[in-house]
């Protein structure tokens, strides 16, 4: 019996000395858990959905200098080929069923496309096509605070009055780029 009372004894006077009540503790690591789910959080949604780029309109860009050029708004613009030689700059459309890509300056010039399967790898969207010229389109963000984005396809051009640019950017915003300028150029 005296074990038993010293052992109650020991454990009272062990509690009371606690600083950190078992509440406070507890407290501590609900905050804790709290902060781990918001860092997960926070780092799934710096991976590239397509979420991101529905309801955008994208604009065929290239890069018109050397790679060694440090600010984005002077290494690329608008594909200047499609735009005043051509006039076949494409503009992508993106939703979770369909892929447009129509012409910049004739969009009833366009190709509807079924998704068949969406895969997200960090700066990666690949799109897997129902098409038999295009089969798959992948986007890669490679400058994330710009809505730039480098493209790379799988078959050939969906027609040829659409050019397929090596880049596209959200049409909001180009005109830091340059936008759409051909001077007065004659073609």
């Amino acid at each position: 019996m005296k074990k038993v009372v010293l052992v109650l004894l020991v454990l009272f006077l062990s509690c009371k000395n606690n600083k950190h009540p078992d509440l406070n503790n507890g407290q501590v690591i609900v905050q804790q858990t709290n902060k781990n789910i918001k860092e997960t959080i926070a780092d799934n949604q710096n991976s590239f959905t397509i979420e991101e780029l529905i309801g955008q309109k994208l604009i065929g860009m290239e890069s018109n200098q050397d790679d060694k050029e440090n600010d984005p708004y002077k290494k690329y613009s608008v594909d200047f080929t499609g735009a005043c030689y051509s006039s076949d700059l494409c503009v992508i459309e993106v939703n979770k069923n369909q892929l447009a890509i129509s012409n910049y300056y004739d969009p009833k010039i366009k190709v509807k496309i079924d998704i068949e399967n969406i895969i997200s790898e960090d700066n990666k969207l690949i799109l897997k096509l129902k098409n038999d010229s295009l089969t798959k389109l992948t986007l890669t963000k490679f400058i994330n605070d710009l809505s730039l984005y480098k493209i790379e396809i799988n078959g050939s051009s969906v027609t040829e009055e659409i050019r397929m640019s090596k880049y596209i950017a959200n049409e909001n915003i180009i005109s830091k780029f340059g936008g759409i300028d051909c001077g007065n150029f004659d073609g």
